[in-house]
């Protein structure tokens, strides 16, 4: 078990990730309506014909792996892959906080608080272990008050 929090990093700091979650969400909004053509790849015997109207849909199967992890559901992602506007928000800030990870300085979903570990020092960071065993440990190694029941607090 880790006794040392993971270090703070560049990337992770808010005055990147907001500037490059604006900058996407840009991009998302201007491909579509002022690429005309279609993108056509060519890899082996197979050609791939990319729609710039369908961008999101795109957007929705790449982030897809990250949505658990930056605690959206899987079913999340079609309001990204269909809702206008609120999708290029919704991608724009599953890349702001896939950014920060392993650190997490958003609100925990109800059914993650078991597995929440406050990483000491922080204001509000915490991490999000695999197991509920795994976070009362982390949470007992970094805790800085042997007073208090490490099982109780997040």
């Amino acid at each position: 078990m880790d006794r040392e929090p993971p270090r703070r990093t560049w990337w992770r700091d808010t005055r990147f990730r907001l500037p490059l979650g604006v900058a996407v969400f840009v991009v998302l909004l201007w491909v579509p309506t002022n690429v005309e053509r279609h993108w056509v790849f060519h890899v082996g015997n197979t050609f791939f014909d990319v729609d710039p109207l369908h961008t999101m849909p795109y957007v929705a199967v790449l982030l897809l792996p990250f949505a658990r992890r930056v605690s959206h559901r899987k079913r999340d992602l079609l309001v990204v892959a269909l809702v206008p506007i609120i999708g290029q928000l919704w991608a724009a800030k599953m890349l702001q906080r896939a950014l920060c990870l392993p650190w997490r300085d958003w609100p925990p979903r109800p059914e993650q608080l078991p597995f929440v570990a406050r990483i000491p020092g922080s204001a509000g960071a915490y991490v999000l272990c695999p197991t509920a065993g795994e976070a009362a440990a982390r949470r007992a190694a970094w805790c800085t008050d042997p007073e208090h029941d490490h099982a109780s607090s997040i």
